[in-house]
């Protein structure tokens, strides 16, 4: 247990610190802390894509200001880098973990998430109290 909480058990423990914002600690389904949840953090992969479609724009952006003043150079820049985004989105679609077609970025709390194992490791760090049945019924409180 030496390494920090993961950001999914980050996710819980916000969620559970907002249902509880307003008063004590009460119980909740795990139902009720996915819906509070919200979406995930982006992952290291998404942050990644998101800062190179940023600067590709930026880096188009200027040599297509360059090619409009009349830089001759700037015209085969734009080719190139064309070239150099499309082989680096077909590389990654082709070492894509998940689907190349999806539309969300983020995945919705709980298509990413076993409720049942972060509360687990959550309440073995002493995190949340935790009542688990099999089947509907189980809750869980944070702990303040």
């Amino acid at each position: 247990m030496s390494r920090g909480l993961g950001i999914r058990q980050r996710a819980f423990l916000s969620a559970l610190a907002r249902l509880d914002r307003d008063g004590p600690a009460r119980w909740h389904t795990p139902g009720e802390v996915l819906a509070a949840m919200g979406p995930l953090p982006l992952g290291r992969a998404e942050r990644m894509e998101r800062h190179f479609d940023r600067a590709d724009r930026a880096q188009l952006a200027h040599l297509r200001e360059l090619a409009a003043a009349g830089y001759q150079f700037a015209v085969g820049g734009i080719a190139v880098r064309e070239a150099e985004i499309a082989n680096r989105e077909r590389r990654w679609r082709w070492n894509a973990p998940r689907a190349p077609n999806t539309t969300r970025i983020a995945p919705r709390g709980g298509e990413a998430v076993n409720p049942s194992r972060v509360l687990a490791l959550l309440a073995k760090r002493g995190l949340v109290e935790r009542e688990a049945h099999c089947g509907p019924g189980s809750q869980v409180r944070l702990l303040k």
